[in-house]
């Protein structure tokens, strides 16, 4: 019977695999002591029962999501089996598994399930034993916590504790005496491997022969020529950045007008910098409304930039409606002051390169270090980090992946004191490469994070 188990078991996670559901596979031993509790009628003589054996553990945990709940919480099924001098015990599980991310190289993860539990003695405990139960079942609870160590792409090490709830119950008798033995729980100490995967819907690509370049004869340095200086650029921050409008209208006014001139004059030296035009209005009027009016503002005031020159790509209009008051709504004062458009403007910053199937950081992060040092100097100012990878493996996985490289830069930002509430990510997967995903030096540049600041 245990052997048609396990072959059983064996039979389906193979077919799992083939479906590509598995997000991982466990196998696990381990020393397992147990309690057991004596209650009786008529005291029948008894030896002590084995409290302590040795444990095996066989587990998987699918994949079934990539987002929400069945992402953090991966079902998972397992099979036990615990072996004692004078009986063995199997224990068939299902539950959930929660992986709690890397922690200084260590990866934490819990799992509970519930199951149904079997025990099976090989020998009586009890002298003078003349009859007894053969095999007792019962119901199982059964809580798992450890952590897994990195062995390689695939595989972790893992170590844990396993605690299990149930209760077989025994009756041991002879012509006038009888005792109930009853086994109620199991604290076990695991260690073992797990084998990962996620890994195996990303092919590797065939490496790019790369030939030598042949080294460069060194040049004559010639004598430095002393340049005129370069007239300074406008400084972005010196311009007004908010503009107003009259009672339900989207239409420029003089001053509107004015703003936008000196900005577009300035942008003129800021030839990688884009804007957005943000629409806002008072609280009068039901929100909808306020919605549309408001992206009707920002949309005035990008149709004058478009006809003052500027290229459609470099500007963003949004609408706010009434979410963003800067004054009190309830005077006439303040809802003159929440009728308006801000502008904000849009650097993007150096893409950060990742390795191949990897949302690691690289040790190079230099190119975070003036990000860094903006966000922490423009109190305002916000930033979007987007994902991509290359057109290896499948989407799916590689939006999760995008999604990973985005967090990576997140959590950089982050730990070195930057406010999380000012950090957006998305993850754009293989949807918009940088270069052609035809040769190894396109996908290269693909496996990366953009980031856009916006003060």
């Amino acid at each position: 019977m245990k052997t048609m188990r396990l072959i059983t078991i064996s039979v389906a996670l193979s077919s799992c695999l083939m479906a590509g559901v598995i997000d991982h596979i466990g196998v696990r031993g381990g020393y397992s002591g147990a309690i057991m509790q004596e209650h009786s009628s008529n005291q029948v003589d008894a030896d002590e029962s084995k409290t302590g054996g040795l444990i095996y553990d066989l587990s998987a945990a699918f994949k079934v999501s990539d987002e929400g709940f069945f992402d953090t919480f991966k079902p998972y099924v397992d099979f036990t089996g615990r072996h004692y001098t004078d009986r063995n015990a199997q224990t068939f599980g299902v539950g959930l598994h929660h992986d709690f991310g890397s922690v200084v190289g260590l990866t934490p993860f819990v799992a509970a399930g519930i199951g149904y539990a079997q025990m099976r003695w090989n020998d009586a405990p009890l002298r003078h034993t003349s009859k007894s139960d053969k095999a007792m079942n019962s119901a199982v609870a059964s809580l798992h916590g450890g952590v897994a160590i990195p062995v390689s792409e695939w595989i972790d090490a893992t170590l844990s504790l396993r605690a299990d709830w149930y209760e077989l119950s025994t009756k041991f008798e002879t012509e006038d005496r009888t005792t109930d033995q009853v086994d109620r729980f199991a604290l076990s100490a695991l260690a073992g491997l797990r084998f990962r995967f996620e890994h195996e819907a990303k092919p590797a690509p065939q490496p790019k022969t790369v030939t030598p370049s042949a080294v460069a004869e060194p040049t004559p340095v010639a004598a430095p020529v002393v340049a005129p200086a370069a007239p300074q650029p406008c400084d972005l921050s010196s311009l007004k950045r908010r503009f107003h409008f009259d009672f339900d209208s989207a239409i420029l006014k003089n001053e509107a007008k004015t703003t936008l001139d000196a900005t577009l004059e300035c942008l003129k030296d800021h030839p990688q910098t884009r804007i957005e035009f943000e629409g806002h209005t008072d609280s009068m009027g039901p929100n909808a409304y306020n919605q549309k009016l408001s992206l009707r503002r920002s949309q005035s005031a990008g149709a004058y930039a478009l006809e003052k020159g500027l290229d459609t790509a470099r500007m963003v209009t949004s609408g706010k409606g009434e979410t963003k008051p800067t004054a009190d709504n309830a005077t006439d004062e303040g809802r003159a002051q929440n009728r308006r458009v801000d502008l904000y403007f849009i650097d993007s910053i150096t893409p950060v390169q990742f390795d191949y199937n990897s949302s690691t950081l690289k040790n190079d992060i230099s190119k975070l270090e003036p990000l860094l040092e903006r966000m922490r100097t423009q109190n305002d100012a916000s930033i979007k980090i987007i994902g991509h990878t290359d057109d290896v493996g499948s989407q799916r996985y590689n939006v999760k992946l995008s999604k990973a490289r985005a967090e990576a830069i997140k959590a950089f930002l982050v730990g070195n004191g930057i406010d999380a509430k000012r950090i957006e990510i998305e993850a754009k997967g293989e949807a918009q490469p940088a270069a052609s995903n035809a040769d190894e030096a396109g996908r290269a540049q693909n496996r990366r994070a953009e980031m856009n600041l916006r003060h």
